[in-house]
């Protein structure tokens, strides 16, 4: 059974967007620094994110998909799904 994410994270080379989804559509994006756990914390507040948020993660860097999934366990996310495949079936359009 596929579960639709809350949120989607493309992880690219130099930032990372994060895309709220509702009904399966991406209504919301922002772009935040890698090495920004402030950043992060603060828009995760301010879309109302818990414990039971669906993440979706994908990208291209993988240590930098690592400390965002890292920084999700510390907060009682999971799973995190990570896949560089997470859109392959024409998914959110325009995200990533």
């Amino acid at each position: 059974v596929a579960v639709t994410p809350d949120i989607v994270v493309d992880v690219g080379n130099s930032r990372m967007k994060w895309g709220r989804c509702v009904g399966g559509v991406v209504t919301e994006m922002v772009s935040l620094p890698h090495d920004a756990a402030i950043e992060w914390k603060r828009q995760a507040e301010e879309w109302g994110t818990s414990e039971r948020t669906r993440w979706a993660v994908a990208g291209v860097v993988p240590q930098q998909i690592q400390r965002l999934q890292d920084w999700l366990a510390a907060r009682g996310v999971s799973p995190a799904v990570v896949t560089n495949e997470l859109f392959a079936d024409g998914g959110p359009t325009g995200f990533i």
